[in-house]
């Protein structure tokens, strides 16, 4: 099984919004990881550069992580994921997870500093049973 060790080299976070604009009830969150390339370091080890960016919407925020991951195993299974990738297929699951946490976990800690809402769901509240215990409109401050 390859081990995979993830590395961040640029971390971009820009907040749109208004700092005394509450931010919309309806938001939603785009995450898109794009791995750039695989290419061979030695016999028993890959480089994945990737760049991993989190958009809301309406615009009230974006973040872009960029990186790369370091994969190392014997050296059949280097072969099976540069041939995978020179053919087109989707990386490897075990892949994509290990920069997907690495980045999330990136990005939870930059959402905080810019106080925007976290680029994963909430638990949520049931809501009232009648429009008479309608409460105030939900608000986010960290």
């Amino acid at each position: 099984m390859p081990r995979i060790t993830v590395f961040v080299n640029y971390i971009q976070g820009e907040k749109f919004w208004a700092v005394d604009q509450p931010v919309p009830s309806q938001l939603q969150v785009t995450t898109n990881l794009n791995i750039t390339g695989i290419d061979r370091k030695e016999s028993s080890m890959l480089n994945a550069p990737f760049i991993f960016t989190i958009s809301y919407n309406p615009a009230i925020a974006q973040i872009t992580i960029r990186g790369h991951a370091n994969i190392q195993g014997d050296q059949t299974e280097m072969e099976d994921i540069v041939k995978g990738y020179k053919d087109r297929k989707p990386p490897p699951p075990m892949l994509i997870q290990s920069i997907s946490n690495m980045s999330f976990i990136e990005a939870l800690i930059l959402t905080r500093t810019l106080n925007i809402p976290p680029p994963i769901p909430l638990p949520s509240v049931p809501a009232p049973n009648s429009a008479k215990e309608k409460g105030p409109e939900p608000t986010y401050t960290a």
